[in-house]
């Protein structure tokens, strides 16, 4: 038998059911967040000095989920506006033209995780559920 499906076999039911439950809540907690303008995010990065997940919207449409890496909520958002590189929301925005075409027309929410790897595990999830247009697949 191969060491894959040994660790498959090892994973209990309650053990897939808490982290299901643990990712839903996460989902529930970002739900839940105070909305920001992404403006007002990226010209104050010292109020959002937090790692996290984030959610950005408009019009009360889901369109990206992003993780901080290495930064805060409030420095990504500000490399989101202002780098030009393939995270660029200008970019995003301009290749969506169903959608307001104007970064002041955005929202953002989000959680604070501190840890990485949760970030990336929560990131994953709800773009796997949510499917956001401005989230591009990679295959």
């Amino acid at each position: 038998m191969n060491k894959l499906k040994k660790q498959l076999e090892k994973l209990t039911e309650s053990e897939i059911s808490d982290s299901i439950t643990l990712m839903k809540e996460s989902i529930e907690r970002l739900f839940a967040a105070k909305k920001f303008k992404v403006l007002d995010v990226k010209n104050n990065t010292s109020k959002h000095n937090v790692k996290g997940v984030y959610l950005i919207t408009t019009n009360e449409k889901i369109t990206y989920v992003g993780k901080t890496r290495t930064g805060t909520i409030g420095s990504r958002l500000r490399d989101h506006v202002n780098i030009k590189e393939r995270s660029d929301l200008n970019q995003m925005i301009k290749q969506h033209e169903n959608f307001p075409q104007e970064i002041k027309e955005y929202d953002v929410q989000y959680i604070k995780i501190s840890e990485g790897r949760e970030r990336g595990r929560v990131e994953n999830f709800i773009i796997s559920i949510l499917n956001p247009p401005f989230n591009k697949i990679e295959y």
